[in-house]
């Protein structure tokens, strides 16, 4: 939705949010976000903002905030732009950098001079470069400007004082609805119920959802079917290794044994498939008669080599024991969040079940 200055009636500045699952539900692939495709996300973006004449940040125009600094500029707890206030008050009585930086030590910074100035606060606990200010902020720049060969730019860097948020209407919150339902619901539904259900198994489901930010069923909901779903894609990953692997050793056997018997089967041969010689070494000439069907259902009948094998019942093995150990991870939330997802549903259907019979009285006193 494109969205307007109320002020101005102007298009205001485009305000995007794009929200990942992070699993796929048709291939169950984890996304996975890179620089390739977050140029590609950028560059949609930037398209649908030109289409709709609304304004496009310019790479390199200005450098950008993290989080974190983000935030503490809007709570006014932000080092960076006490430093930016502090430089720029004591910029017009400064003679030179240097004296802008004894200045800054007599406030309570801290000067590491080098290649690159930078600066600490007392409460600090990293220096602050002053090329990370931004460009008017340079060594080059502050010089110039104390010189008076570049004028000081206007800036409007000051501290936001802090609002007290207003209060927002109150969103659903499952946990917190759970718990006020428990405390006005002491009534004789309740206590059967308690006493038929596990109630410490209960609580302790409680405790999971408040541990696990769960707030919401739909959220339970979709945590209980993305476990399940990558449950079943670890189990089939590790039958899938098991099977190769037990292939393996097979088609392995028999390139061995057809290597131990090939001597026998030549002479068995040139002797005109004696029947007497085949009494006389029926295992060998059964073992490679075996080993020979085998290789005809190979692929084209190439037979692959021991080592070759060997290599990949190795790798086999090991994805199997990665996958393995994935495996008994996401079992234990799959149950954990279908234990609380179970215990979720018993509850509100046991409090209707409240509900009722608390209704079902008041009607009997009215008609008392």
């Amino acid at each position: 939705m494109l969205r307007k200055d109320s002020r101005t009636g102007e298009p205001a500045r485009p305000d995007n949010h794009i929200i990942f699952c992070a699993v796929d539900f048709a291939e169950h692939k984890k996304y996975i976000s890179n620089r390739k495709s977050y140029a590609q996300i950028r560059h949609v973006s930037d398209r649908l903002c030109r289409e709709n004449g609304l304004s496009v940040v310019t790479p390199g125009a200005e450098r950008g905030k993290q989080y974190a600094e983000w935030d503490a500029q809007r709570k006014g707890t932000s080092y960076k732009q006490k430093l930016k206030i502090a430089i720029d008050r004591l910029i017009p009585i400064s003679k030179d950098l240097d004296d802008l930086l004894r200045r800054l030590e007599a406030e309570g910074y801290e000067i590491k001079r080098g290649k690159h100035t930078a600066v600490c606060g007392k409460e600090q606990k990293r220096f602050i470069r002053f090329r990370s200010l931004g460009e008017d902020f340079t060594e080059e720049n502050l010089k110039k400007v104390i010189a008076g060969e570049k004028e000081l730019p206007e800036r409007n860097e000051k501290v936001p004082e802090r609002k007290e948020a207003k209060p927002e209407k109150r969103k659903f919150d499952l946990v917190v609805d759970i718990q006020e339902k428990m405390a006005q619901g002491k009534n004789g539904g309740y206590v059967r119920w308690a006493k038929k259900y596990n109630v410490k198994q209960f609580a302790e489901s409680i405790l999971f959802l408040q541990q696990h930010d769960i707030h919401d069923k739909e959220t339970l909901d979709a945590l209980v079917d993305g476990s399940s779903a990558k449950y079943h894609e670890l189990m089939k990953t590790i039958k899938d290794a098991e099977e190769k692997m037990a292939a393996n050793k097979v088609i392995k056997t028999h390139i061995i044994n057809y290597a131990k018997t090939r001597e026998t089967y030549i002479t068995y041969r040139k002797s005109g498939y004696s029947k007497k010689f085949f009494e006389a070494h029926r295992d060998e000439i059964t073992l490679h008669k075996a080993a020979k069907g085998a290789f005809s259902k190979l692929p084209e009948g190439k037979i692959p080599r021991v080592k070759d094998l060997n290599d990949e019942f190795a790798r086999l093995l090991s994805e199997k024991k990665a996958a393995y150990n994935e495996y008994k991870k996401i079992k234990k939330e799959m149950r954990d969040y279908q234990i609380a997802k179970q215990n979720v549903e018993s509850f509100y259907a046991a409090q209707q079940g409240w509900d009722a019979e608390e209704d079902l009285k008041k009607k009997r006193q009215q008609q008392r």
